[in-house]
């Protein structure tokens, strides 16, 4: 059977705004944290499998970082009542990029979440994220059968994809941001269920910068080691270093 059921599908798939974003400040992201957890790991379409967090302009690179580290720690706690795993990362680190992209996902764990904090910047860019299980189960096929018949790649794959894409609403340039979103790539029953994600550059210009501070993480075994060190999740808070992407 595809993954998810076809119970939650809707004759309207594009996400509202209402439905994903959050204003929030360093103290009010903890109590949010129910909220994102049942928005973004999934395991139907009731949910949109992403959010974005709006600090507004008035943030600091350090404390979106800061909120990006303490956020997978209290996801992770909700992660272990829910499914005895815990959250860990499978990288952390900051670049610029400027580079329009194809729907994909990133190539993480079958079970990843993909979170990155947008700095201000003066690139013009838009965000969108596509619900390609659905439209899988909506025609009767699995996720992985999806990528065999209608890679995004390719324009008539993501032709196909468009009833099902949001376009992230407010994506100010101005304003320090978290996009999370379920990166998971599996078609098991009861795990969670991942979108694909693309970003559009209106117009690069490699004399400014676009920063992006990005941390995958997976879902693991409660009883093994973190990958990163709290020394190396202190140093991706505070360093000044951003790579090119």
């Amino acid at each position: 059977m595809p993954c998810g059921g076809n119970s939650n599908v809707t004759s309207h798939k594009m996400r509202k705004k209402e439905n994903y974003f959050l204003l929030a400040n360093m103290d009010s992201l903890s109590e949010m944290t129910e909220f994102i957890y049942k928005k973004v790991f999934r395991t139907d379409f009731s949910e949109p499998g992403f959010v974005v967090i709006d600090f507004g302009p008035t943030f600091t690179s350090e404390k979106l970082r800061e909120c990006m580290v303490n956020l997978k720690n209290n996801l992770s706690k909700i992660h272990t009542d829910r499914f005895g795993q815990k959250l860990m990362y499978q990288w952390m680190g900051r670049f610029d990029q400027q580079e329009t992209t194809k729907f994909h996902h990133d190539n993480a764990a079958d079970q990843s979440f993909l979170m990155l904090g947008y700095e201000p910047t003066e690139i013009k860019s838009k965000l969108y994220l596509a619900d390609y299980v659905q439209f899988a189960n909506s025609i009767n096929i699995t996720g992985e059968e999806y990528f065999e018949k209608y890679n995004p790649m390719f324009t008539d794959g993501e032709n196909l994809l468009k009833p099902f894409t949001t376009e992230i609403e407010e994506f100010r340039e101005d304003s320090f941001k978290i996009v999370l979103m379920n990166n998971s790539n599996t078609n098991k029953k009861d795990e969670t269920i991942g979108v694909f994600h693309k970003a559009e550059i209106i117009q690069k210009d490699l004399t400014k910068e676009r920063v992006i501070n990005s941390t995958m993480i997976f879902s693991g075994d409660i009883k093994d080691d973190e990958s990163f060190s709290n020394e190396q999740q202190q140093d991706f808070i505070t360093t000044h270093k951003i790579s090119k992407k």
